[in-house]
Protein backbone atom coordinates (compact mmCIF):
# COMPACT_ATOMS: atom_id res chain seq x y z
CA UNK A 1 0.00 0.00 0.00
CA UNK A 2 1.41 3.52 -0.86
CA UNK A 3 1.19 6.72 0.68
CA UNK A 4 -1.23 7.99 -1.25
CA UNK A 5 -3.91 4.67 -1.08
CA UNK A 6 -3.58 5.01 2.84
CA UNK A 7 -6.04 6.29 5.44
CA UNK A 8 -5.01 9.84 7.20
CA UNK A 9 -5.94 7.25 10.07
CA UNK A 10 -3.11 4.53 9.25
CA UNK A 11 -0.73 7.11 8.61
CA UNK A 12 -1.37 8.88 12.05
CA UNK A 13 -1.42 4.95 13.90
CA UNK A 14 2.21 4.24 12.34
CA UNK A 15 3.44 7.14 13.17
CA UNK A 16 2.34 6.83 16.80
CA UNK A 17 3.66 3.32 16.49
CA UNK A 18 6.90 4.30 15.33
CA UNK A 19 6.66 7.10 18.26
CA UNK A 20 5.89 4.33 20.57
CA UNK A 21 8.88 1.85 19.36
CA UNK A 22 11.46 4.22 19.11
CA UNK A 23 10.76 6.39 22.63
CA UNK A 24 11.65 2.78 24.11
CA UNK A 25 15.29 2.02 22.13
CA UNK A 26 17.27 4.56 24.94
CA UNK A 27 15.41 2.67 27.94
CA UNK A 28 15.83 -0.93 26.69
CA UNK A 29 19.62 0.15 25.29
CA UNK A 30 20.31 1.40 29.00
CA UNK A 31 18.96 -1.77 30.24
CA UNK A 32 21.17 -4.27 28.78
CA UNK A 33 24.16 -1.92 28.72
CA UNK A 34 23.50 -1.91 32.78
CA UNK A 35 21.90 -5.00 33.56
CA UNK A 36 23.73 -7.19 31.17
CA UNK A 37 26.81 -5.07 30.86
CA UNK A 38 26.29 -5.67 26.90
CA UNK A 39 28.83 -3.27 25.68
CA UNK A 40 27.48 -0.54 23.45
CA UNK A 41 29.11 -0.88 20.48
CA UNK A 42 27.57 -4.41 20.41
CA UNK A 43 24.34 -3.03 20.72
CA UNK A 44 24.65 -0.34 18.00
CA UNK A 45 26.60 -3.23 15.59
CA UNK A 46 23.15 -5.82 16.19
CA UNK A 47 20.51 -2.41 15.91
CA UNK A 48 22.47 -1.50 12.26
CA UNK A 49 22.51 -5.06 11.43
CA UNK A 50 18.79 -5.65 12.02
CA UNK A 51 17.61 -2.05 10.15
CA UNK A 52 19.75 -2.77 7.17
CA UNK A 53 18.17 -6.97 7.12
CA UNK A 54 14.71 -5.68 7.26
CA UNK A 55 14.74 -2.52 5.38
CA UNK A 56 16.51 -5.03 2.82
CA UNK A 57 13.73 -7.80 3.11
CA UNK A 58 10.62 -4.86 2.83
CA UNK A 59 12.19 -3.30 0.13
CA UNK A 60 12.91 -6.48 -1.99
CA UNK A 61 9.73 -7.65 -1.22
CA UNK A 62 7.36 -4.38 -1.67
CA UNK A 63 9.52 -2.37 -3.92
CA UNK A 64 12.90 -3.81 -5.05
CA UNK A 65 13.59 -0.79 -7.70
CA UNK A 66 13.92 0.82 -4.91
CA UNK A 67 17.46 -1.37 -3.83
CA UNK A 68 19.16 -0.80 -6.74
CA UNK A 69 21.62 2.11 -6.39
CA UNK A 70 23.03 4.05 -9.75
CA UNK A 71 26.75 3.43 -10.31
CA UNK A 72 27.40 6.99 -9.79
CA UNK A 73 25.28 7.22 -6.34
CA UNK A 74 27.05 4.26 -5.03
CA UNK A 75 29.92 6.49 -3.02
CA UNK A 76 27.04 8.60 -1.60
CA UNK A 77 25.07 5.45 -0.25
CA UNK A 78 27.94 4.29 1.04
CA UNK A 79 29.11 7.22 2.90
CA UNK A 80 25.61 8.12 4.20
CA UNK A 81 25.35 4.83 5.81
CA UNK A 82 28.89 5.10 7.57
CA UNK A 83 27.49 7.92 8.42
CA UNK A 84 24.31 6.99 9.74
CA UNK A 85 26.19 4.16 11.64
CA UNK A 86 28.39 6.03 13.49
CA UNK A 87 25.33 8.32 14.42
CA UNK A 88 23.99 5.33 15.94
CA UNK A 89 27.07 3.78 17.43
CA UNK A 90 27.32 7.59 19.34
CA UNK A 91 23.75 7.68 20.07
CA UNK A 92 23.99 4.01 21.51
CA UNK A 93 27.05 5.06 23.64
CA UNK A 94 25.98 8.31 24.95
CA UNK A 95 23.00 6.07 26.18
CA UNK A 96 25.17 3.93 27.97
CA UNK A 97 27.49 6.67 29.30
CA UNK A 98 24.99 9.61 30.02
CA UNK A 99 21.38 7.46 30.32
CA UNK A 100 18.45 7.44 28.06
CA UNK A 101 16.94 11.26 29.05
CA UNK A 102 20.53 12.82 28.56
CA UNK A 103 21.11 10.90 25.17
CA UNK A 104 17.81 12.03 23.86
CA UNK A 105 18.28 15.46 24.69
CA UNK A 106 21.47 15.61 22.87
CA UNK A 107 20.01 14.31 20.08
CA UNK A 108 17.32 16.68 19.41
CA UNK A 109 19.76 19.32 19.89
CA UNK A 110 21.29 18.26 16.56
CA UNK A 111 19.52 21.16 15.22
CA UNK A 112 20.92 23.83 17.18
CA UNK A 113 24.61 22.51 16.63
CA UNK A 114 24.34 21.92 12.84
CA UNK A 115 23.38 25.66 12.34
CA UNK A 116 25.74 27.03 15.09
CA UNK A 117 28.76 24.99 13.72
CA UNK A 118 27.67 25.74 9.58
CA UNK A 119 28.17 29.25 10.94
CA UNK A 120 30.98 29.31 12.71
CA UNK A 121 33.03 26.27 10.47
CA UNK A 122 32.00 26.98 7.35
CA UNK A 123 30.33 30.95 7.20
CA UNK A 124 27.24 30.31 6.72
CA UNK A 125 24.46 32.77 7.18
CA UNK A 126 22.90 33.02 10.50
CA UNK A 127 19.63 35.18 10.42
CA UNK A 128 16.74 35.63 12.63
CA UNK A 129 15.01 32.65 11.32
CA UNK A 130 17.63 30.44 12.32
CA UNK A 131 18.09 31.64 15.73
CA UNK A 132 14.33 31.82 16.41
CA UNK A 133 14.34 27.97 15.23
CA UNK A 134 17.59 27.41 17.50
CA UNK A 135 15.82 29.07 20.29
CA UNK A 136 13.16 26.96 20.16
CA UNK A 137 14.24 23.58 18.99
CA UNK A 138 16.72 23.48 22.73
CA UNK A 139 13.41 24.52 24.57
CA UNK A 140 12.26 21.37 22.95
CA UNK A 141 9.40 23.22 20.87
CA UNK A 142 10.21 21.58 17.93
CA UNK A 143 12.89 19.06 17.04
CA UNK A 144 13.45 19.07 13.00
CA UNK A 145 16.97 20.10 11.05
CA UNK A 146 16.86 23.00 10.24
CA UNK A 147 17.66 24.32 6.76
Amino acid sequence: MTAATGSPGQGFLAALGSAAVLSTTGILIRHLTQTYHLPALVLALWRDVFVVVSLALVLGLYHPAYLRVDRSHRLFSAAYGLVLAAFNSLWTVSVALNGAAVATVLVYCSAGFSVVLGWWLLGEPLGWAKVVAVLLSLGGFCSSPIS
